[in-house]
């Protein structure tokens, strides 16, 4: 019988349990965050200790997607103790809009190659959502979105993205 590999270097939980890679459970978390009462969460963490993949995992959780990959994501759930926590926590599957944003690859020299760097991450999520959002945007929206989305958005644009994405996708799925 041949063993799963070791997913080192991997922090997409989708990716790592679609490949069927080792993963220690630690879905907990995810059942941790939905139960907190917190507006906040700070995670601080050692460096290499699962930051991103802890995230990852929320994200993979509760973000809303189609009927076809939510079967596929329940299939890699099921046996984890996050399904198994129970149904104040089931009910959070697949039922919201994420965005999510990971710096651990911004490794940068400059903080114009930063700032770079996060307007291009920054444009791949305005891309990802691209299909709720752009029927709802208005007149005076659309020239944030374009901006947003190519990557070409001056520093008071950028600096309001995570709100601007947040009104946007709440007003496109309630």
């Amino acid at each position: 019988m041949k063993r799963p590999a070791l997913p080192i270097g991997t922090s997409d939980f989708l990716k790592l349990r679609g490949a069927g890679k080792y993963y220690v459970d630690k879905s907990g978390f995810v059942t941790d965050v939905l139960r907190s009462s917190a507006r906040v969460l700070l995670l601080p963490r050692p460096r290499r200790f699962g930051k991103t993949l802890n995230i990852s995992t929320l994200h993979a959780f509760v973000e809303r997607t189609g009927d076809a990959e939510r079967a596929s994501r329940t299939t890699l759930f099921e046996d984890l103790a996050v399904w198994q926590a129970g149904e104040d926590v089931q009910q959070h599957f697949g039922r919201y809009p994420v965005i999510f944003l990971t710096f651990k690859d911004v490794k940068t020299q400059t903080w114009g190659d930063c700032r770079e760097a996060i307007a291009k991450l920054i444009a791949a999520e305005c891309g990802r959502h691209e299909s709720v959002l752009v029927p709802i945007l208005t007149p005076r929206e659309r020239p944030d979105w374009q901006a947003l989305q190519s990557g070409q958005a001056d520093d008071p644009t950028l600096w309001r993205a995570l709100a601007l994405l947040s009104e946007w996708l709440h007003r496109a799925t309630g």
